[in-house]
């Protein structure tokens, strides 16, 4: 981190790091994350014991930072530096938030910024750091160890948190990086073999079209498909459409562009796969997040959606029919957080080292009734055998809901 490289372990490492950070200036919009002048007060001066000066020299560093967040198309590399000095402030969730993002544009890691913010997550997450409480959601942007069983599979991940017109779903592209993660590097699934979709990518015909070529690719395995956004109700409420970012905020935009539980349901099951597990992380009501705004205006939330039994090749984990939501004081949509936080481990209740799809669907209601208060969400399983094993367990431990329950004080 920044402390690192300008800390007293070397005066002719600081002086060099300094000479190059002085090459920019810091006052222009478009200009460095930490200029010179704040890096030497925070970094050099202060331990050499200028301790009058040290809640003056505090602000300036502040006040650098502040003026780096006014930047407005930041690359990679300035968000690393960015985030670093927000740890060195404190502000542990914003560096959180940053690092995940430059993750979120390199899921695969291919250069430095993504593989040095996927370490600093790593650190975060394990040393519990200043500011950071210890009864918080856990960050499930690092996969568990490998636990493999997906080399035969294919999947397609797909997350719309920031469509053309839909109401914002924060941490929903997020969350599909951290499933793309898990799969890729977890599972074991072949990268060559997943479809990440997320934001503006995930069209209706970029979302079939993933499925078809999953179902095509998948090699004596199982077909993944994980879906993050926004639903509404069919016409005839008989099915639930997923919509992706293309979609228009009109009935007849809906009934267009939406695309259909049973559509893409059966386009996955067209290829040998010997199983397709479904995670859908959307609601049907026809509302907004919050439950009450409709997507459509001046239309009105509907009923949920009646659907028919599943084939014996479907698996579906939904999060409910009604509403869907974010965790209280989390920064993801809490169905398909929860559930991949299941698979990591966390709803391996019998320790055999399995999770299976009563496991989790068990595990996610548990913690849905204890933890949300705001709206009912009932997640739903359909399956022809609740004992199908998902995934084995890469025995993550489970977060203590009851701190975090406790934890979390409303502001107002």
């Amino acid at each position: 981190m920044l402390r690192a490289l300008v800390a007293p372990t070397s005066l002719a490492t600081t002086a060099l790091v300094l000479s190059v950070l002085a090459t920019t200036a810091c006052p222009a919009t478009d200009g460095c994350f930490c200029c010179n002048n704040c890096v030497t007060n925070y970094f050099v001066d202060m331990p050499k014991g200028q301790s009058a000066d040290a809640l003056y020299r505090q602000q300036d560093y502040q006040a650098c930072v502040e003026r780096s967040a006014q930047l407005r198309t930041p690359t990679a590399y300035q968000k690393i530096v960015h985030a670093k000095c927000l740890e060195e402030t404190g502000e542990f969730d914003q560096a959180r938030t940053l690092y995940r993002e430059i993750v979120a544009g390199d899921p695969q890691l291919n250069y430095p910024p993504a593989r040095e913010a996927t370490d600093r997550l790593a650190t975060l997450g394990q040393r519990g750091t200043r500011g950071a409480s210890p009864s918080a959601w856990p960050s499930l942007s690092n996969p568990p160890r490998r636990v493999s069983g997906g080399e035969g599979d294919a999947a397609v991940v797909v997350g719309v948190g920031q469509s053309f017109v839909l109401p914002p779903i924060p941490g929903a592209a997020e969350s599909a990086t951290d499933w793309y993660r898990y799969l890729t590097g977890s599972l074991g699934v072949p990268p060559d073999r997943v479809t990440l979709l997320r934001n503006g990518e995930a069209t209706r015909e970029a979302v079939l079209d993933a499925a078809e070529r999953a179902a095509g690719a998948v090699k004596g395995g199982r077909v993944w498909f994980v879906f993050i956004g926004h639903g509404a109700p069919a016409r005839g409420g008989d099915d639930g459409l997923l919509l992706g970012a293309d979609t228009q905020a009109t009935e007849a935009s809906l009934e267009a562009r939406g695309l259909p539980q049973r559509t893409i349901f059966a386009a996955l099951q067209k290829g040998r796969a010997t199983q397709v597990i479904a995670v859908i992380d959307a609601c049907f009501s026809g509302s907004a997040p919050d439950g009450v705004t409709p997507l459509v205006p001046g239309s009105q939330a509907t009923v949920p959606v009646r659907r028919s039994a599943p084939g014996a090749r479907l698996t579906v984990l939904s999060s409910s029919e009604r509403i869907a939501g974010p965790l209280p004081h989390g920064d993801r949509p809490a169905f398909s957080y929860l559930v991949l936080g299941a698979l990591f481990g966390w709803a391996d209740q019998d320790a055999d080292g399995r999770v299976t799809a009563g496991e989790t669907i068990r595990y996610v209601g548990d913690v849905l009734r204890a933890a949300v208060t705001d709206r009912d969400q009932f997640p739903r399983l359909e399956a022809r055998d609740t004992n199908e094993v998902l995934a084995p367990s890469a025995g993550a431990s489970a977060p203590d809901v009851a701190a975090i329950v406790a934890g979390a004080v409303a502001r107002y």
